[in-house]
């Protein structure tokens, strides 16, 4: 840790809710499939480990379908702080309200694979670059972090937000330039592994991965996740064409998108329509 850094005030919101249209109830599914731990728990653990480790707090919405999770909080110690569904973004600001924090790692409780070696560096970076507001970049898709000054999340509240500002916390910030915003690269390249949940098919990689570490007594990383895709390449055909739901600006971004997911499954005519008429 670097000196001067020690007493930055750092905690983890980790966002999480059993209503998934995709792969409900996933966040408590067991991992490896049948015989592990449930999936936020892998979080949790992984977050006890690092050197910033201060405050774990899981945010999640008063739906019913979510009372399953307080016995899950109330069992490993961890505070359940429960909002608005869609309104994201108010669960992190209520939680920061109330609490002491400088700066708020966010989380998400489908994303279970986490090098906690990098989560740790990129704090330092974001320490050092003094931003509001730190993206990493490099690490497979569900594996990258964002962290944001808990006075710049706050200052959301007196903003004009857009649903979808609200529904996706950081959008706003990522979106205006009045925030000083880093990027924290691990690479220049984009990984092509998808280590997130939201399919079916998803949740069979990141099973098959975690079975790997436990059989092989290795510690969740980076470079394990790579070596597991090198001895085993033909796991990627498993979830490799899911599509990521994202949040596109103008129509041409969402075209631009969409193009390459339509030629995988060969809708050619369609390609041909939206690349003569849109470019």
């Amino acid at each position: 840790m670097v000196v001067g850094q020690q007493d930055k005030k750092v905690i983890f919101i980790v966002q999480a809710r059993m209503r998934s249209t995709r792969l409900p109830g996933k966040i408590l599914l067991p991992i490896p499939f049948g015989c592990g731990k449930p999936i936020l728990k892998w979080i949790t653990d992984a977050l006890k480990t690092s050197t910033y480790h201060q405050n774990i707090i899981i945010a999640s919405s008063t739906d019913y379908s979510n009372d399953t999770l307080i016995e899950f909080c109330e069992k490993e110690n961890i505070f359940l702080h429960r909002g608005a569904e869609h309104d994201v973004l108010s669960r992190f600001t209520a939680i920061l309200s109330k609490n002491d924090f400088d700066v708020v790692v966010r989380l998400t409780g489908d994303n279970p694979i986490i090098d906690i070696q990098k989560l740790d560096l990129a704090l330092e970076n974001h320490f050092k670059s003094e931003a509001d507001y730190t993206s990493t970049f490099g690490l497979p898709l569900g594996m990258n972090f964002e962290i944001i000054n808990t006075n710049a999340l706050l200052s959301l509240q007196n903003e004009n937000l857009s649903n979808s500002d609200k529904e996706h916390v950081t959008l706003f910030i990522k979106n205006n330039s009045a925030f000083h915003k880093n990027v924290f690269r691990f690479s220049d390249i984009p990984s092509s592994i998808r280590a997130t949940i939201d399919y079916p098919s998803d949740f069979l990689f990141v099973s098959s991965y975690f079975e790997y570490i436990l059989h092989n007594s290795k510690i969740s990383s980076f470079e394990t996740l790579e070596e597991f895709v090198v001895k085993f390449p033909w796991i990627l055909e498993g979830n490799n064409q899911n599509f990521q739901k994202k949040e596109f600006q103008t129509l041409k971004e969402e075209i631009e998108e969409a193009i390459p997911i339509l030629d995988k499954i060969e809708l050619k005519k369609v390609v041909a329509f939206l690349s003569n008429n849109y470019y």
